[in-house]
């Protein structure tokens, strides 16, 4: 199954050469039996998926502190750029469309960002799709004229 994200430029020099930019891959999230449309950087350097706090309110619909407060809750302590937090684990179902519209479903350990470990820049920054899907699959990511993100299941 073949998967179409998008690249966005993050720099042009003045010839109009592109040195930078950012792929992306939309998804439908399932947390809960709560379901919404997201769109994800894609982060090889992320161990985990992570959902971003204003993503996980939109989605879940419930505040970090409530989540917390949920039965059999797990944690993980991360490192990131950002610095040390701890993510709520919870499990999820990811859904891709593929080219062909067939629906991909991953299940997932979801990491929760904390809230309060989330500078004001830092909070309009995208949920990460992290290492745990992406090892599913072959990306190709081409920049230039017609930059492409394409992700193809092992």
């Amino acid at each position: 199954m073949r998967f179409r994200g998008r690249v966005e430029h993050t720099r042009r020099d003045s010839n109009g050469i592109v040195s930078g930019g950012v792929a992306w891959l939309g998804a439908r999230l399932s947390v809960e039996g709560r379901e919404g449309p997201i769109g994800f950087l894609l982060d090889t350097g992320a161990a985990v998926t992570v959902l971003r706090p204003r993503d996980a309110s939109r989605i879940l619909g419930a505040t970090y502190q409530n989540l917390m407060d949920a039965d059999h809750i797990s944690r993980l302590t991360v490192e990131s750029l950002s610095g040390r937090t701890t993510l709520l684990l919870r499990p999820a179902t990811l859904a891709l469309t593929a080219i062909d519209g067939e629906t991909l479903r991953l299940n997932l350990l979801l990491g929760i960002e904390r809230p309060d470990s989330v500078s004001a820049d830092d909070a309009l920054r995208p949920s990460l799709l992290g290492r745990d899907v992406l090892r599913h699959f072959r990306m190709e990511l081409a920049h230039g004229d017609a930059p492409r993100v394409m992700l193809e299941t092992l």
